[in-house]
């Protein structure tokens, strides 16, 4: 009688939460299960409806959060360059936006360290959204990226760099330092993400964009170093080249992270 009572209260809730589903708009209702949510039989089943449905939140958080950064990040460098007098997008690397004495250096710290927490967002929910690709690798990937985050945020709040023209302080070396930890996290990030997904279904094309965009980054780090080092008036150029690469490629992965869920949704 008692699992007769129970069933009768699972088809109840049940019944409720369809008529809930269909109160929601059409693009919403696809993240929701379609059927039941509770089992009347089987309290298992009901489990795995909620694990099912909090992998697929993460799934879409990490994807939103993909989405973002990158458009956040080009539109901090964007209306920074904009808004900072005698800056050269050309000349001028990023990290000059934030520099001490910039009129605009906290608000710029404020859209900057956004994308960083957003970074670490999509790295914290990729081996719960690809779960099909090879676990050890994407678990490293997603290490890599937040250790990529870590240092970003470290580089504008802890550690700013040096105005140009002023002698390197301690706290400017470490930026140097930092600078240096995100240029490699970045390539072995694109790597590892391009090792875990190459025999994934539907990846092949993101995993060749993968390929491409780490011999773009890894040529024009190279630039960036001696372009910086040595002064070159086209500094910021090389060195939005590699952030572009990067930003172009985490956008792509976010997107087709995206598609993939679509398919398996209607699988």
């Amino acid at each position: 009688m008692a699992r007769g009572r129970l069933g009768r209260r699972r088809m109840a809730v049940n019944d409720r939460y369809v008529e809930s589903r269909k109160r929601f708009p059409p693009p919403l209702r696809g993240f929701l299960p379609s059927g039941p949510i509770l089992s009347p039989v089987a309290p298992g089943q009901a489990l795995a409806n909620s694990s099912i449905l909090q992998r697929r939140i993460d799934t879409y958080l990490g994807i939103a959060a993909g989405i973002a950064a990158p458009l956040v990040y080009a539109s901090a460098v964007i209306a920074g360059g904009w808004v900072t007098p005698g800056y050269s997008h050309l000349a001028s690397t990023i990290s000059e936006l934030t520099t001490a004495g910039q009129p605009y250096a906290e608000q710029l710290d404020d859209v900057f360290v956004p994308y960083n927490l957003l970074l670490a967002c999509f790295a914290a929910c990729l081996p719960v959204s690809l779960s099909a690709a090879r676990q050890t690798a994407i678990r490293a990937d997603a290490a890599v990226l937040l250790v990529l985050s870590l240092a970003g945020v470290g580089m504008v709040t802890i550690f700013p760099v040096s105005a140009p023209g002023l002698p390197l302080t301690p706290t400017a070396r470490m930026h140097i330092i930092l600078a240096a930890i995100a240029s490699i996290s970045t390539m072995l990030a694109i790597a590892l993400t391009a090792y875990a997904l190459w025999q994934a279904r539907g990846w092949r094309l993101f995993t060749r964009f993968s390929a491409m965009c780490l011999a773009i980054v890894a040529g024009s780090g190279i630039w960036t170093a001696t372009a910086v080092a040595g002064g070159q008036p086209l500094a910021g150029l090389a060195e939005r080249l590699t952030i572009g690469t990067f930003m172009a490629w985490l956008l792509a992965f976010a997107l087709t992270l995206a598609a993939s869920a679509g398919r398996s949704r209607d699988a």
